[in-house]
């Protein structure tokens, strides 16, 4: 069950006071549970096995993606939290395997970035390779920047307040961790 306040109000003499105001209007996403079904496109790249691998060619080909070198001009970058570790080694392993070319991250922002964490519990890592892997495999060449930000208080209203601070923040950032705001 779900409760929310259809309107909120504040008096006008806060308005110097506060930035904003979250959580109040929007229901949780009741969609989580659909996904998209890559078996239901049409696969005609004999390179494109049907074996339920999301590949970086799949993706291509999927998104009609015809090239994946991007602008080095430009930059991305990948928020991480919830105790999430990003692999450069995995990276490595994952572009070779890929056929990709050898890129490391550009820059690490908060912390996160470790082999061991990964050989420890691979759960440590799972959401933080995933992002950084397929980022950096679709927009290649592009300077990629791991973003941590960790658990405490409101994370997504702290993060971007720091974002919002930045004389020059990324692009594009890639947020794949959900929550109600």
């Amino acid at each position: 069950r779900f409760v929310r306040c259809l309107k909120y109000s504040l008096p006008e003499y806060l308005s110097d006071h506060i930035e904003g105001v979250l959580n109040t209007v929007q229901f949780p996403d009741h969609h989580v549970d659909k996904r998209l079904h890559i078996e239901s496109h049409k696969v005609s790249n004999k390179d494109t096995k049907s074996t339920g691998t999301v590949t970086p060619a799949l993706l291509n080909q999927v998104y009609n993606i015809v090239s994946n070198t991007g602008n080095p001009l430009t930059n991305q970058a990948v928020f991480a939290t919830t105790d999430q570790t990003f692999s450069p080694s995995d990276l490595s392993i994952f572009q070779g395997a890929y056929n990709l070319p050898q890129e490391s991250i550009a820059a690490n922002v908060g912390g996160h970035v470790a082999d061991d964490a990964c050989v420890n519990d691979i759960n440590d890592c799972m959401e933080a390779n995933l992002d950084v892997q397929y980022i950096m495999a679709v927009a290649q060449n592009v300077p990629t920047t791991y973003y941590y930000y960790g658990t405490g208080g409101d994370v997504w209203l702290s993060w971007i307040e720091s974002v919002a601070d930045l004389a020059n923040p990324p692009d594009v950032f890639t947020i794949s961790y959900g929550s109600y705001e």
